[in-house]
């Protein structure tokens, strides 16, 4: 979303905005999109659902190979769902509470566990 129009973000319309995406895809991809959630992978391939777009990235053309492969690799990706939306708001299943008694006091500690997708 960009928030100064509260409109959904487009390829092309800000130039820092192509770049930040170009780097987010790039550093998903050295790590194979193992922990890219399906709501991130949504984000990305609608950012570039318009490949015809004038894309600042298209001007590094081994850039913008880059970003076309790892499009690609994305897009084959079969999206998992995620056990946990985010930190600050772990998904009810993946939550474990454990009493700990502490002199005086009873606390709750809260584990969360992350299930990696894992290569194939």
């Amino acid at each position: 979303m960009d928030f100064d129009t509260g409109k959904k973000t487009l390829a092309a319309e800000y130039t820092l905005t192509d770049d930040a995406y170009a780097k987010l895809l790039d550093k998903l991809s050295e790590r194979k999109f193992d922990q890219t959630s399906p709501a991130l992978r949504a984000n990305i391939l609608g950012f570039y659902s318009d490949l015809s777009a004038p894309i600042e990235t298209k001007k590094d053309n081994v850039r913008w190979q880059s970003v076309l492969i790892s499009l690609a690799q994305l897009k084959a990706l079969t999206p998992v769902p995620s056990l946990v939306s985010s930190p600050a708001q772990p998904a009810a299943s993946s939550l474990v509470s454990t009493p700990v008694s502490i002199p005086g006091r009873i606390s709750i500690v809260n584990l969360i566990i992350v299930l990696k997708q894992r290569p194939a």
